[in-house]
């Protein structure tokens, strides 16, 4: 009987000290969760906003250069600029960068989803960023293809 007691209160003393160091997740599962502490720490500090800023300013920046692109070549279509033969065609590129950056989106979406589930929907901004991925996932992969 004591050593059933102390084993018991080894176990409890084990178990709290476990559960402190994030070991156990909340469902009690030793170990399924691992990677929820690892990206926890990725996406509690600013690291994740840092890297989604620079994406966001670099996808910025592909969107003002192919709205130029395309203003030229509307230019060009109504005459107001001589026609460039030798200019290459970068719709392509545009194509393969808006899915990348998709990509991205969906990806860190997923990571916050993945990290705070339901807490994750539970504040306005978080929400606005679920839309606007969302929208833009069935502008490229859903109406596009309806054509």
């Amino acid at each position: 009987s004591g050593d059933t007691v102390a084993t018991s209160s080894n176990f409890m003393k084990n178990a709290q000290r476990m559960l402190r160091s994030s070991q156990i997740t909340d469902e009690g599962v030793l170990g399924a969760n691992l990677y929820r502490g690892r990206a926890s720490r990725i996406s509690e500090g600013s690291t994740l906003d840092i890297i989604m800023a620079i994406v966001i300013f670099l996808n910025l920046v592909v969107t003002v250069v192919q709205l130029q692109w395309q203003g030229i070549l509307l230019s060009v279509g109504l005459g107001l600029e001589p026609s460039e033969e030798h200019v290459v065609d970068p719709a392509y590129v545009f194509f393969v960068a808006e899915h990348i950056f998709n990509g991205i989106y969906v990806f860190e979406l997923t990571l916050r989803l993945a990290i705070y589930r339901m807490d994750y929907i539970r504040d306005f901004s978080s929400i606005f960023d679920f839309t606007l991925v969302a929208a833009a996932s069935l502008d490229l992969y859903v109406f596009r293809f309806r054509h």
